[in-house]
This record gives C-alpha cells, structure tokens and sequence, in this order.
C-alpha cells in the first residue's frame, strides 16, 4: 500500500473517529508529504472540505497553496483553476 492510499484511509477514520474538523492536520501533512500530483489532489480534496464546512476562505488558501504547485504547461492547473473560480463564484 501506498503513502497516498495510507493517508486516505488515515483521514477516513479520523473524519469516522473524530469528525471530519480533525483531518485539517491529516490533509496538510499529506500535502506536505506526497509527491506533487497526489498533493494536488489531496489539495482539491481538502478545498472542497472546507467548502463543504463554509471555511470559504481557508479554501482559497488551500488552492493558493494549490496553484504554486501546478505546472502552468500541464493541464492539472486548469483543474485547480477551475475549481478555484467556482468556489469564488459561488460566494462573491
């Protein structure tokens, strides 16, 4: 098994045990962690938790973050950038 499939299993039952507050440290120790493409997505994923939570503008700093990791010549930043103006429309 994997970093990446650990750390999802560890946020899983840290969101069953604990509540789904109690994975922010999870999330931001993956993303320091994992590689940069399973960061970006644990990146995506944290950002629409704290979007979920109401936490708008944590989750913009989470796509900040997000956005100094893509490669503006791979299309993963249009994933990112995309996710970001929706979140940003939503709530204008």
């Amino acid at each position: 098994m994997n970093s990446f499939q650990m750390f999802n299993i560890y946020i899983k039952r840290a969101a069953e045990i604990y509540g789904v507050t109690h994975t922010r440290a999870i999330y931001e120790q993956a993303i320091e962690v994992l590689n940069d493409e399973q960061s970006r997505e644990m990146c995506i994923r944290f950002a629409d938790l704290e979007r979920k939570l109401g936490e708008i503008d944590r989750a913009r700093a989470v796509y900040a973050h997000c956005s100094q990791m893509c490669d503006p010549r791979v299309s993963h930043i249009s994933l990112v950038i995309c996710a970001f103006r929706n979140v940003s429309k939503r709530f204008k």
